[in-house]
């Protein structure tokens, strides 16, 4: 499948991956919205970040991605206030999100990475994900991505299978 371009004011959209979603070349991150001033230098309140989002789902972008630790959920609760003041998600619009280990403790587990997503779906509004990324496994060692019950073994569990319940694809970041 190739890139297509689209009327009016859409920018071309590619395939990503094998994923079956096409998404432009451009994909808004939403880490800022979380309000984070001790890593940007700056605060983003509710309304200004609803109201970002908002903007995205009418721009010629059509993919965005945040994730379960972002402002220990606040990018997401606030994307999932936007997507409720839209009526969901505008049609074609792909959103990614990403399963973290617990803040408080580390933990990556099989067991973990449920519950980020259970969280994630709830904050965002959402039954389903489109896309969801195990974010940073770098912070695993070999061992523990391979160990029974960890995120790897959860990870080709869902793989294998031709989708979730709780998500359509999966990535890595």
């Amino acid at each position: 499948m190739h890139a297509q371009a689209l009327p009016g004011n859409q920018l071309e959209r590619s395939p990503l991956g094998t994923t079956g979603l096409s998404v432009t070349p451009i994909c808004i991150g939403t880490s800022p919205l979380a309000s984070m001033p001790g890593l940007y230098g700056y605060e983003v309140g509710q309304e200004r970040a609803v109201a970002t989002v908002l903007s995205v789902f009418t721009s010629p972008i059509n993919f965005m991605d945040t994730s379960n630790g972002y402002g220990h959920g606040a990018s997401e609760r606030r994307i999932g206030e936007a997507i409720r003041r839209h009526g969901g998600l505008p049609s074609g619009f792909v959103l990614a999100t990403k399963a973290d280990p617990d803040p408080r403790n580390g933990d990556f587990s099989a067991a973990r990475i449920r519950a980020s997503v259970e969280e994630s779906l709830e904050r965002l509004g959402l039954d389903r994900l489109q896309l969801l990324y195990l974010h940073d496994p770098e912070r695993l060692s070999f061992e523990e991505g391979m160990a029974v019950g960890g995120p790897s073994r959860l990870w080709n569990r869902c793989a294998q299978k031709a989708s979730s319940t709780m998500w359509e694809s999966l990535g890595a970041l």
